[in-house]
């Protein structure tokens, strides 16, 4: 298997069970990152897991890469991954699950940041959450 290159729309609507399977996911396994784009971004060594994320949020499914350093764990990695207004609306879907206050309060980062953007265009430093907040007390105006 090579690489999927195609950005694949979502093939199904995703239920209540699909959201909160997500939700879990994404606290144990994955990750959210601005490049200046967000990209949500989940690594696993069972491609078939990652397959059902892709059918349900869209996205890209990656691999298989070899973990030629890893003595734990010899097989193959894949990833999902899904980026811009999927990943935003991936990451508004999970947000009421997650379990995890760190793990919240990095997606609530990542979507203010991504107001902030949308706001003003690409940052090439977007704010961080503490920025954003500061700006929001200096003007009294929510982004």
């Amino acid at each position: 298997m090579g690489r999927n290159r195609s950005n694949h729309p979502p093939d199904n609507e995703p239920t209540h069970d699909d959201i909160v399977f997500a939700a879990g996911y994404y606290e144990g396994e994955g990750h959210a990152t601005q490049s200046p784009y967000l990209y949500v971004i989940i690594g696993q060594n069972r491609r078939q897991t990652l397959d059902t994320l892709r059918n349900v949020f869209g996205g890209k499914v990656y691999g298989p890469y070899a973990n030629p350093g890893s003595t734990n764990n010899p097989n193959h990695h894949f990833y999902w991954q899904v980026g811009h207004q999927r990943a935003l609306d991936f990451l508004e879907l999970i947000l009421p699950y997650m379990r995890d206050d760190h793990r919240k309060n990095q997606i609530v980062e990542a979507l203010e940041c991504n107001k902030a953007r949308d706001k003003w265009g690409p940052l090439i430093n977007p704010f961080s959450a503490k920025e954003l907040r500061k700006y929001q007390r200096l003007t009294g105006e929510m982004l």
